[in-house]
């Protein structure tokens, strides 16, 4: 009986054992699951308040290549507050059961983008008003996922920003430089539903540089006209990846510290919109330091102070040199400004923390607020950044801030993936800024990077021998960017109001010579003591260097635009029609855009000229920018008739804002101020139909710098100087005073301040307050008691400018 036992006992260990060794293989062989994209998805819950209703939008996409099906999403009603309505796009259906709102979607065949729902504040008494949503989803890794608290305080101010309108096509550039060579990449990809066709892709050699070569993937056709490098083809397929649209310039012999360009693209859809555009951010390149360059969208983030125009980088011997170039002002050390470059050091998506299509291992992160920058680890036991690690960082001044991480912090850092990112985390909205990237899309392409030959000895010498030194002479360099150096924005926190001591530069000012004519008086600021004056001469537009200056001729058998160098007093013609007027240079100050009323059979029908450079037509080398009747004015789209208007202002976007009415209309009922691509004449396109910003006939643009169009307008019932958004939002009354004169806005170069004129005082003036608001101030008394003429000479025609 024993032995029978013995047996059996064996048996069942025999048996257990090999169950155990299968069970160990198993296991072993069962390959983990990587949570790099957890969750896998990315999820969006935005509140905003007017009038006691809080709107609650949603956004959702998915992360991953497996489809998700039965996304439910739970939100529940905010305390306070009664549901009112919702709405979604038609494969989400929306419920509200008394307590949550829940959205469904049974298969996610696309990201949810247009799903909301309202509710009503009902207790006067709170003013923070909290919920979270709760995800659920099927798929090939089912789950669920509770989202952070989404808080929202209405006593604060909405931040009334609208994220850009979607392209049908999505447009990125980038940049390397090696040996004085920059070869630009251009990625076109159509996202949108309609058809695209006839798309031609143009790219401006930037000045200085000499034409090498160009080259694209077929279908595309290239060419190169001695100014511009060309991409066209007749149809782009949807979600095709086009091989990247090249060309090289070399930089040999230029001697600026930067040289910029970008790409901007027309045309036509099938459906929808006749005539579409788009353009990329300006690649901003350092001619002869070896470099990686991505430019990014400027507008698609609400405050220039976290706008990102691009991001570079270079090996810097012993470091990676990391430069973030931004559209507008830093501001002092003290703002919630932070910029940050992850990096992905295998370029996988399955390792690392999910960071916009990649899985990064490390941050490096300046933060505005401390003034300080570090190097953060990716812990992926613990699923959070460790400690950080201090690193060099310039004093970052105006629109730049360059970082340098030693390699010995990165492992394998002289090849990588990355992506960057900028926030403004001002608490002072309702609403949060939302974040910049950089790259917009999910071209990973863009953000491979691999060191390349080291910069130039002295380069490299005066930075590792002397950091704050090279900092500093960049910094000053910087200045003489165009784009940059004048763009700003009000600051998105509670401003500290400047200082009218902290107020530089010079102002252009047309006064009566009592002769019928002008003259330009030049002031310096903030004394106001005359510096300069250019006789016969009115509605001056400073370069964005201050040392030329357009200027509209008059009088003595002259009545052309000229531009006017203070360096040697020497001025030289530009435009060469009769009754050219207020003329404006684009933002790299080598065209021009002005006003005429006699280039038509129609009297006094002003249309808006551009030219192809600040040569007069009849000089230049293109048939197609010789004839300004023919090929220079602007055009609706279709080529319908020109553009009537006037007083147009060249944006940093590359559009034009004008005075004008709907001229492309059978009945133009509607004036205002209006905008355009400059890219809308003949000699460039087949016209756009411009898009109205204001409903007021008596707004007349004067002045744009960075992010801000300045226009004078009587829709109040006084004259007032206003600012407003290059979108027409925002629209600010700065001179406030309704039983004056006030007018001709002009922006200050480091986008502080608004100077304009006003008879407030009992004689005219000229009046500065903070682009901010807030109180004016008066900096002098314009000579004479009637500077103006009358008629056609009446001050709301005339300009002011402010130059550095």
């Amino acid at each position: 009986m024993k032995n029978v036992r013995d047996s059996d006992v064996r048996k069942v260990y025999k048996l257990s054992l090999v169950i155990y060794i299968v069970l160990v293989l198993v296991l072993i062989s069962t390959p983990e699951r990587v949570y790099a994209r957890w969750p896998p998805f990315s999820f969006y819950l935005t509140p905003s308040y007017d009038n006691g209703r809080i709107t609650y939008r949603i956004r959702f996409s998915s992360r991953v290549d497996w489809p998700m099906t039965h996304v439910t999403f739970k939100i529940p009603l905010p305390e306070g507050t009664r549901f009112l309505e919702g709405s979604a796009q038609p494969t989400t259906s929306v419920d509200f059961d008394g307590a949550e709102v829940t959205f469904f979607t049974s298969d996610l065949y696309r990201p949810i983008r247009t799903a909301s729902f309202v509710v009503e504040v009902t207790d006067p008494t709170m003013t923070v008003f909290t919920t979270h949503a709760w995800i659920v989803w099927q798929g090939d890794q089912p789950g669920d996922y509770l989202t952070k608290d989404v808080s929202i305080d209405i006593t604060k101010q909405p931040l009334n920003w609208k994220v850009p309108a979607a392209s049908n096509l999505q447009l990125e550039a980038s940049a390397t430089v090696a040996d004085d060579v920059i070869t630009y990449a251009i990625y076109p990809r159509r996202v949108g539903g309609r058809r695209m066709w006839d798309l031609k892709i143009n790219v401006a050699i930037p000045e200085g540089t000499t034409f090498l070569s160009a080259e694209a993937p077929a279908p595309f056709v290239t060419s190169f006209d001695g100014r511009e490098v060309s991409f066209s083809v007749l149809e782009l397929e949807r979600y095709a990846e086009v091989g990247p649209l090249s060309f090289k310039v070399s930089t040999e012999g230029v001697t600026a510290p930067f040289v910029v360009t970008h790409a901007w693209a027309v045309w036509k859809n099938v459906g929808g919109a006749a005539e579409e555009q788009a353009r990329t951010g300006d690649i901003v390149v350092q001619p002869h330091a070896s470099q990686w360059v991505t430019s990014d969208m400027i507008g698609d983030v609400p405050f220039s102070n976290y706008d990102l125009a691009s991001v570079a980088l270079q090996e810097d011997g012993p470091a990676l040199k990391i430069i973030f170039y931004i559209v507008g002002d830093l501001g002092p050390v003290g703002e919630p400004l932070e910029y940050s470059l992850y990096i992905d050091g295998d370029c996988r998506t399955d390792t690392g923390l999910w960071r916009s299509y990649r899985g990064v291992e490390y941050r490096v992160r300046y933060r505005h607020g401390k003034g300080k920058a570090d190097v953060g680890f990716w812990d992926k036991e613990k699923r959070r950044w460790s400690h950080a690690e201090p690193i060099e960082v310039n004093s970052p001044a105006g629109g730049m801030v360059t970082m340098w991480v030693p390699y010995d912090l990165l492992e394998d850092g002289r090849q990588f993936c990355w992506v960057g990112e900028a926030r403004n985390r001002t608490k002072a909205f309702s609403s949060n800024p939302p974040t910049e990237k950089v790259p917009n899309g999910k071209d990973l392409r863009l953000t491979q990077y691999e060191a390349m030959a080291t910069a130039t000895a002295t380069e490299t010498e005066a930075s590792a021998a002397e950091p704050s030194a090279t900092t500093s002479n960049v910094g000053d360099v910087r200045q003489d960017l165009p784009r940059w150096n004048d763009s700003n924005l009000p600051a998105p926190v509670p401003p500290v109001t400047p200082s009218v001591t902290d107020i530089s530069g010079k102002l252009a000012v047309p006064l009566d010579n009592d002769r019928a004519l002008y003259d330009v008086h030049i002031f310096s600021l903030p004394d106001g003591e005359e510096i300069a004056k250019i006789s016969n001469a009115r509605q001056p537009n400073f370069r964005f260097d201050g040392q030329r200056m357009l200027i509209n001729r008059e009088g003595g058998g002259v009545d052309d635009v000229y531009e006017y160098n203070f360096a040697d007093g020497t001025e030289k013609q530009v435009s060469e029609a009769p009754k050219d007027s207020h003329p404006f240079y684009d933002p790299s100050g080598t065209r021009v855009v002005y006003g005429n009323p006699e280039l038509t059979p129609r009297a006094n029908d002003y249309r808006i000229c551009v030219q192809c450079s600040l040569l007069p037509p009849h000089q230049e080398a293109e048939p197609r920018c010789q004839d300004i009747r023919k090929l220079g004015m602007l055009v609706s789209a279709g080529l319908r008739d020109e553009i009537w208007g006037y007083h147009p202002v060249w944006m940093v976007n590359g559009m034009l804002a004008y005075r004008g009415c709907n001229s492309w209309s059978r009945r133009p009922t509607s004036c205002g101020i209006y905008v355009v691509s400059s890219t809308s004449t003949r000699s460039f396109s087949d016209g756009f139909i411009p898009r109205q910003l204001t409903h007021d006939t008596s707004d007349i643009p004067s002045d744009t710098k960075g992010n801000l169009i300045a226009f004078t307008s009587h829709r109040e019932g006084s004259w007032e100087a206003y600012v407003m958004g290059l979108d027409g939002a925002g629209v600010k009354n700065l001179s406030n005073s309704p039983n004056s004169n006030d007018g001709l806005p002009t922006i200050s170069p480091d986008g502080n301040w608004v100077a304009f004129v006003s008879d407030r005082s009992g004689r005219w003036a000229v009046w500065v307050v903070p682009v901010a608001g807030g109180p004016a101030q008066k900096l002098f008394d314009l000579p004479g008691d009637d500077p103006w003429g009358d008629g056609d000479r009446a001050w709301t025609n005339e300009r002011i400018s402010w130059g550095p």
